[in-house]
């Protein structure tokens, strides 16, 4: 760069440094001028007694760094000269700003756009939709897109990509297995739990552009975070900047993109050289019934639709009208943070509750905090719990997942807590996740940080190998290729569709009817429910048998990106995210050959 390109940038600079140096400024320029006038003087002085000019009383001065205040008395009294110098310069009006009125530009502005526009023969419309010749051809090829089908499936995906999180809204066609995100939200911290929800938090307010009640339901999402409040956010609309409310929270927080700054306070402490320092401090004040820690767990009631559940790292249990966004009952029977939450089907005041202090317990919203506070668990695990679930095949019993992999199913009449109907050692790692077929109830699947998806069976228990337990039969395992698994569900519309997220920053879908074992089992039971012919190729049944891996669908699909197949994911281009590595690598040399 040139030297004068870097002196005009260094111009700027200083001019755009918004601090209090404009006085300084001035009076440093007031100065300078002070002592040039004072040093022609004193070269006339000079001259007239015989002197060297260019060196006078003040000069030696400022040299030997010294104060004197015997100055010139023409240095105090600035000269006809100097007046008119300051005068010319304007260094009075340095920091007066110029009055601009606005409303008289944007007229004068008005009038020569008119102007212009008559005189190219040019109407000017001042909303762009009033003119005609104006076609939104963006809005039509991505009006395909958007639009979301009764026959899709809708997927919400809480993710954190370096530092940047976000709620993505994927959608799923089953007829032609698209998938693609539809929209994302953006979230200001790293989400740690998502629920959807259709209660709206505005059902009792009015909206101002209609004058009438907001709808009391649509389509909605509860995300706990790293901070102590609930945020709702509204899955219809897209993009959306901030949420419809915030459950709990600072209460300084009223806004994600306006928030109020906090107020402060002052402290005394002691410096590092032992003597008392006082410190500015902001007083985040929470609001009346928050959560004081991070929200780890959600649950909503489909029953119930304005009653929200959450677990928090403060080891407490909250539960939440979401119509007027107060806090109704709060529990503290755990001793750590509340991992999993889980109402129950039949009876609607009876929660589910598992922490890291590998106690489970049944709640009775019904009663007071005191006697909740002091009840007993109903089972305690060898290691933290992961998730809790009710069996749907049994009213009576829950399920619950362990850290160590291990999977417990319990009875509530049981009278000894450590007593179970059968226990399972799942997996190697951690079984993170849990999930039942909506259509068949004893069909469930778990997920682990060891990377696998299990399918079992519990319509007859059989015998394990390891210790002649009577345990559910596995029916599958398969390796998604998205790394150490977090989350995993079955879909509602097609309980045979399962999607799975993991560490590896990417979604996978899987049709579990494509494994050998679960079609042979209940593919009859899909043919049944609509789902079409489940016959499966002799030629895939034999891959399978020699242990090869059905195709999973992944975000990026080549052909299969979007309504109209075009393919613009930043994911993995490939996108076949359940095929083993031996396929993988197959179609990568296959690929090489075709650029060649």
């Amino acid at each position: 760069m040139p030297d004068e390109a870097v002196a005009n940038l260094v111009a700027a600079n200083n001019e755009l440094n918004l601090t209090d140096e404009s006085e300084t400024a001035s009076s440093v320029s007031e100065h300078e001028h002070k002592g040039d006038i004072k040093g022609k003087k004193a070269d006339k002085k000079a001259q007239g007694k015989g002197r060297k000019p260019g060196k006078g009383k003040g000069d030696s001065m400022a040299a030997e760094g010294g104060d004197d205040d015997d100055s010139d008395s023409d240095i105090e009294n600035p000269t006809n000269d100097q007046d008119e110098i300051l005068k010319r310069l304007k260094l009075d009006e340095y920091d007066d700003e110029e009055e601009i009125d606005e409303e008289d530009d944007e007229a004068q502005l008005g009038r020569a756009a008119q102007l212009y526009y008559s005189g190219q023969g040019l109407t000017p419309f001042e909303n762009p939709t009033q003119d005609p010749n104006i076609v939104n051809v963006l809005d039509e090829e991505d009006a395909e897109e958007q639009r979301v089908r009764p026959n899709d499936s809708c997927i919400l995906v809480g993710s954190t990509t370096d530092g940047d999180s976000s709620i993505e809204v994927y959608l799923f066609d089953e007829k032609t297995s698209n998938l693609y995100v539809h929209h994302e939200i953006v979230l200001p911290s790293f989400p740690l739990c998502v629920q959807w929800l259709n209660a709206n938090p505005r059902a009792t307010m009015i909206d101002s552009t209609t004058g009438e009640y907001f709808p009391p339901t649509g389509s909605f999402c509860a995300v706990g975070t790293f901070r102590p409040g609930i945020e709702i956010w509204n899955c219809d609309v897209m993009n959306p900047l901030e949420p419809v409310t915030i459950l709990g929270g600072e209460e300084n927080l009223v806004s994600l993109t306006h928030p109020v700054p906090p107020k402060t306070a002052t402290k005394t402490v002691k410096g590092k050289n032992g003597k008392l320092v006082k410190i500015k401090t902001e007083s985040k004040k929470l609001r009346p019934g928050s959560h004081t820690d991070a929200v780890m767990s959600l649950a909503w009631h489909p029953q119930v639709p304005a009653r929200l559940a959450s677990g928090s790292a403060d080891k407490t249990v909250k539960l939440w009208d979401v119509t007027t966004q107060q806090a109704v009952y709060t529990a503290r029977h755990h001793k750590d943070k509340v991992q999993s939450l889980s109402w129950h089907d039949e009876q609607l005041d009876v929660l589910l509750t598992g922490s890291y202090d590998r106690r489970v317990y049944v709640v009775d919203t019904r009663q007071s905090e005191a006697d909740t506070a002091k009840m007993n668990p109903a089972f305690v695990l060898n290691a933290d719990v992961e998730m809790v679930r009710w069996n749907p095949a049994d009213a009576n019993q829950f399920i619950a997942t362990a850290e160590d992999g291990s999977i417990v199913c319990c009875d509530v009449r049981a009278t000894n807590s450590n007593e179970y109907v059968w226990k399972l050692q799942a997996h190697e790692k951690a079984c993170t996740s849990i999930t039942f077929n909506t259509a068949i109830p004893t069909m469930f699947a778990t997920s682990s940080l060891d990377k696998t998806v299990k399918i079992w069976d519990s319509k007859e228990l059989v015998e394990s190998k390891s210790d002649g337990a009577l345990v559910p039969e596995l029916l599958a395992v398969r390796n998604l290729n998205v790394g150490k698994l977090f989350a995993m569900q079955f879909d509602v519309s097609n309980p045979f569709i399962l999607a799975a997220g993991g560490d590896a920053g990417c979604l996978a879908i899987w049709d579990t009817l494509e494994n050998v074992n679960v079609n042979e089992r209940y593919g009859k039971t899909a043919e049944e429910l609509g789902l079409g012919d489940q016959t499966l190729p002799e030629d895939y049944v034999e891959m399978q048998r020699a242990g090869g891996q059905s195709r999973g669908i992944g975000p990026g699909v080549p052909g299969q990106g979007g309504r109209n197949d075009d393919d613009d994911s930043d994911h993995d281009d490939y996108g076949l995210l359940g095929m083993d590595e031996e396929m993988k690598d197959a179609e990568d040399d296959e690929a090489e050959e075709n650029d060649e």
